[in-house]
């Protein structure tokens, strides 16, 4: 599993202080980006020759994060299919020591030009490979919600 750490901005926020619903997903992408430097340096170089986008997301709020509140994403690889990849991140609070939110998001590979999809390139599927969550795990931990 793959850690980040990140902190609530004024720009995460809503009028109230509390973190806006949506930005829940802007973090955790965030945090996919990380990752991925983190598993490939030359990451704009497989990006010119596929793209990911996202065709599925879906998350649960279950504590509110307020301005400042420290915060700690961990990241893990669902599911490894042919042409795509789901990823489950838990948001932990690192003031309260209380797990606050989770957010899946599943991408697809397609080709730059064509945009049809396209199997996983080999280094990218050997990467995920490595952050591969056990069986089950998700739904074990979304039990415990």
């Amino acid at each position: 599993m793959f850690e980040y750490q990140t902190q609530i901005r004024m720009r995460n926020t809503d009028a109230t202080g509390n973190l806006f619903f949506s930005e829940q997903f802007n973090l955790a992408l965030e945090a996919f980006e990380e990752f991925l430097v983190s598993i490939n340096r030359d990451v704009d170089h497989l990006l010119h020759q596929m793209e990911m986008p996202i065709v599925h997301a879906e998350a649960d709020y279950k504590k509110p994060l307020q301005l400042r509140d420290p915060l700690k994403i961990t990241l893990g690889i669902n599911r490894l299919g042919n042409t795509s990849f789901s990823i489950f991140y838990f948001l932990f609070n690192l003031k309260t020591q209380e797990e606050v939110g989770s957010v899946v998001i599943v991408h697809v590979c397609i080709d730059s030009t064509t945009k049809k999809s396209i199997p996983l390139p080999l280094k990218l599927r050997e990467c995920l490979e490595r952050h591969l969550l056990q069986k089950d795990f998700v739904n074990t931990a979304l039990k415990e919600e």
